[in-house]
């Protein structure tokens, strides 16, 4: 539960609600990328592809906890009114919509650039091609700031479309000063990629005689109070509780 201008928000009960989501492997996601905005703290959001919606709304319910300041999201396809369905109360759905913009237009058009601010957090859910990724790679890259993060989603299902051209923009941009590592509780991939000075890794190394594997995967895992995992299997465990009470009151 969190609260913001008098409005409560059940961020677990939001997150788990949607059907699709929650039965299947994206709820994992779901929660991953919540959970990577209120470990990283952006003021600004970029999200590239909306789809039905979940991760706009992971999203919002992230900046929303770390009192960020906008989500600005990109889809080829009019998803302008998509906040009024996945919003569950007209509170809740007014209050997104005071820190969200969405722009109809293609994600590989150039105009669109100027048109959006520098951001410090960036999540790229497209077509899943290997051509576009790489066009999206070069435009949307170069605005995220210095110490921000950018996710990328199917980065195991769909591995020749999104991880292969990730791996190639990596070759061809060695001063690309990055860590990138992938989610290990996500079945679809979440490759996480951060813009932070190796230095600063190396610190972590030297005073924790890590490895620098072990550094990367310190730097970008959840921290163990945000984590809804505990939650998750409790209400699984009280569904499983419900069915067997059931089963008897049939018996009897």
């Amino acid at each position: 539960m969190m609260k913001w201008n008098n409005v409560v928000i059940d961020v677990d009960g939001i997150l788990r609600k949607d059907s699709r989501s929650s039965r299947s492997a994206l709820r994992d996601d779901v929660f991953n990328l919540y959970n990577l905005v209120v470990k990283h703290r952006p003021k600004r959001i970029l999200e590239i592809g909306v789809d039905y919606g979940a991760s706009t709304r992971a999203l919002m319910l992230g900046l929303l906890k770390v009192r960020g300041d906008k989500i600005e999201s990109i889809d080829n396809r009019d998803c302008s009114t998509i906040l009024d369905i996945l919003m569950p109360t007209p509170k809740l759905t007014k209050l997104a919509k005071e820190y969200w913009k969405f722009h109809l237009g293609d994600s590989k058009d150039k105009e669109l650039l100027d048109t959006i601010e520098d951001f410090d957090f960036l999540f790229l859910d497209t077509s899943h091609v290997a051509e576009q990724t790489v066009v999206e790679l070069d435009m949307w890259l170069p605005k995220l700031k210095p110490g921000g993060v950018a996710v990328f989603h199917d980065v195991k299902t769909r591995f020749e479309g999104v991880q292969i051209p990730l791996n190639d923009y990596f070759k061809k941009h060695p001063e690309f000063n990055c860590l990138y590592t992938t989610m290990p509780n996500s079945r679809h991939g979440l490759g996480v990629l951060m813009i932070e000075p190796k230095e600063v890794i190396n610190k972590e190394i030297k005073k924790r005689d890590m490895t620098y594997a072990e550094a990367v995967e310190e730097a970008t895992k959840l921290d163990n109070d945000e984590l809804m995992e505990d939650e998750l299997e409790k209400v699984n465990a009280k569904e499983d509780v419900k069915v067997e009470n059931d089963k008897e009151i049939k018996e009897e």
